[in-house]
């Protein structure tokens, strides 16, 4: 499955993975595989009663957001705080995102409380994406 593919393009990129699947066989198969080509792998049985759900992030002000800011104002010829407001200013709720925004998120999915959510994109983004 796609899983599997990317697991060995991992490996085969250096990476060593770990390969889950609800039945250890499969997991086995896949790092078989890998350890045949030279790669490093481990298998592990996964429970079916596990959560999954992804965090989408807004625009948080990261050292990936400076860097591209810098990188961006040189090349525009603007200044760096004109060219993040440029970014910000069309979140609804008038804020950009901050890292402990994220992790609120994040602290809550891991907790009891979110015990029945799974399967979910979570946009954290100040209602610039809604849906």
């Amino acid at each position: 499955g796609i899983g599997g593919a990317t697991a060995i393009t991992l490996a085969e990129a250096g990476a060593a993975v770990v390969i889950g699947d609800i039945i250890l066989e499969n997991a086995e198969q896949v790092v078989q595989q890998i350890k045949s080509s030279g790669g490093k792998a481990l298998a592990v049985k996964c429970s079916v009663d596990v959560n999954v759900n992804a965090v989408c992030p807004g625009i948080v002000r990261t050292a990936m957001w400076e860097k591209m800011l810098d990188e961006g104002s040189a090349f525009l010829r603007e200044d760096r705080e004109d060219l993040w407001n440029r970014f910000t200013k069309d979140i609804p709720l008038k804020r950009p995102q901050e890292a402990e925004d994220v992790a609120a998120c994040i602290a809550f999915l891991c907790s009891d409380l979110a015990k029945n959510i799974t399967g979910q994109g979570i946009n954290i983004n100040g209602g610039q994406l809604c849906h």
